[in-house]
């Protein structure tokens, strides 16, 4: 399965046929449906990533790690404009909010 905005594929990833990533985004026969508000990436490795979206919510968030995994990790709010993801093992990826 590929994760795509727009043409671009921004994740591969090996999946079942219908599967669930987290709050409002399903994944069913390689179709993402969701509309991703904001996209936090970084490529220094970290345990815990301060993503300060601005977007005046409490976002679901997937974290998909720079293999194209997606990865359980912690998410916690610092107000509606800031989430601090958390996980085991640092590493790089990208996290999608919506």
């Amino acid at each position: 399965m590929s994760i795509r905005q727009g043409n671009t594929i921004i994740a591969n990833k090996t999946v079942p046929s219908v599967y669930t990533a987290g709050n409002g985004i399903v994944v069913n026969n390689n179709v993402i449906s969701s509309k991703v508000k904001y996209i936090y990436e970084t490529e220094v490795e970290k345990t815990t990533w301060r993503i300060e979206h601005n977007l005046n919510d409490y976002p679901s968030v997937t974290v998909v790690d720079s293999a194209g995994s997606v990865l359980e990790c912690s998410v916690k709010y610092d107000g509606p404009n800031v989430c601090i993801v958390e996980m085991n093992l640092p590493c790089t990826g990208r996290a999608y909010l919506n």
